[in-house]
């Protein structure tokens, strides 16, 4: 997974917190990630760069992988990554993603989980 730097000044001490799971497919439209547990170590990332985040998915395979392919088990991830701006200001963004038995790289958006801290808050009904 990649995490760009799309802006026109540097990002410092971005952390990104990143967490996996596979779970039933059935299951996909209910599930609330809790908290990530992997906490990522900080990096500067200068404007137009990235630094690749890598985690191994040990629990798709065998049988698992097989129900991957069917589109009965999804792999979900999500996370968070914290830093500063240039001008001091602490920002942030949230990522859910997700993928049920397609090529294994080709993560997708969740409708949900997708922020940042310059997101508009909805107005309550």
């Amino acid at each position: 997974m990649d995490i760009k730097n799309f802006g026109q000044t540097p990002a410092y001490g971005a952390r990104a917190d990143i967490d996996y799971t596979i779970i039933d497919t059935t299951d996909a439209a209910t599930f609330v990630p809790p908290p990530p547990s992997v906490i990522g170590k900080k990096n500067d990332i200068g404007p137009g760069h990235y630094f690749k985040i890598r985690f191994p998915v040990h629990e798709l395979k065998d049988d698992v992988w097989g129900l991957f392919k069917k589109r009965r088990k999804t792999l979900f991830v999500w996370g968070r990554v914290e830093f500063t701006d240039a001008f001091g200001d602490e920002r942030w963004l949230t990522f859910r993603l997700y993928q049920d038995g397609h090529y294994i790289r080709n993560l997708l958006f969740c409708p949900e989980g997708n922020e940042t801290s310059e997101t508009p808050k909805k107005k309550k009904a």
